[in-house]
């Protein structure tokens, strides 16, 4: 029998359990939630268990052998979240890092040091990967019919109107509910590609309000007092939840180093940020990209 490799739960739900993991090409896996199953062929598997009900534990099982399960990826077992209670007001989809015009997979240099990895590159004649994994996105995000996308940033990889229009062109398909701002890629030769903030996105039950964390020609971020006032206000003045967004992700005040070289934003803004945050019972959380 096959092996099992990289064996992961990738999400949780109400209702369904989705498992990841390869095998060798070919090779048909049965995966269990409870008394569910669902069959994937390798060497990409991905198991989407549907058809579970709310908040109750279920062990999990993989028709396979396994080699070094980490149960901090695949656990034996796990509890489908609780349905929220009350009437369904809106729904919203975000994605970032989308990287219109990159052609490799897999390359990553961070503060002077190569963490290339396995790269991986599309077959001649075949399209480049982020035109085919946003398709799929987009087309998953089209079923559920979402009021708003908010994209978070590196919308292009080198920062050229080609690739912004590439950009406008695939996720233009949600119209006036398509809502983005720029990442540091974005501003890597141009400090006017890409939506710029901070702006607000109000929609029935909840306000996302969006940042703009770029620094020009950086790939590291920062929030501007500016943007923390208006964010403070807004904050203050809304009767309803609040989601942040934005591009780069906060420095952890965890952190046993404080530079101001950090990838994503600099201490001392995302201190400024967090204060904010724990004014504020109204603000759901911080959701970036970047990393």
């Amino acid at each position: 029998m096959s092996e099992v490799r990289d064996a992961e739960v990738m999400s949780v739900g109400p209702d369904e359990v989705v498992v990841t993991f390869t095998t060798d090409p070919d090779v048909a896996v049965t995966t269990r939630v409870g008394t569910a199953e669902v069959t994937t062929t390798g060497p990409l598997h991905t198991a989407t268990v549907t058809g579970l009900d709310a908040a109750t534990e279920y062990r999990i099982t993989i028709d396979a052998h396994l080699v070094e399960t980490d149960e901090r990826y695949l656990p034996a077992s796990v509890t489908t979240l609780a349905r929220p209670s009350g009437t369904l007001l809106t729904t919203f989809a975000t994605v970032n890092d989308v990287h219109f015009g990159e052609v490799e997979c897999g390359r990553l240099e961070m503060g002077g040091h190569d963490l290339t990895g396995d790269v991986f590159v599309a077959e001649p004649g075949e399209p480049p990967y982020p035109e085919v994994m946003n398709r799929a996105a987009i087309a998953d995000i089209d079923a559920i019919a979402p009021d708003a996308v908010v994209a978070k940033g590196d919308l292009t990889n080198e920062g050229t109107e080609e690739e912004y229009d590439a950009f406008l062109a695939a996720y233009g398909h949600f119209g006036k509910r398509m809502h983005h701002i720029r990442g540091n890629h974005d501003a890597a030769i141009s400090d006017s590609i890409a939506t710029t903030g901070p702006f607000l996105v109000e929609l029935p039950g909840t306000t996302l309000a969006v940042l703009d964390t770029v620094r020009f020609q950086r790939e590291n971020g920062k929030i501007t007092p500016e943007q923390l006032e208006w964010l403070d206000g807004v904050a203050g003045t809304a009767s309803q939840p609040v989601f942040i967004f934005g591009h780069h992700h906060p420095w952890s005040p965890e952190s046993n180093t404080r530079s101001e070289g950090y990838f994503g934003i600099n201490p001392d803004d995302s201190d400024a940020l967090i204060n904010l945050v724990g004014r504020h019972d109204n603000i759901v959380g911080y959701f970036a990209g970047h990393t």
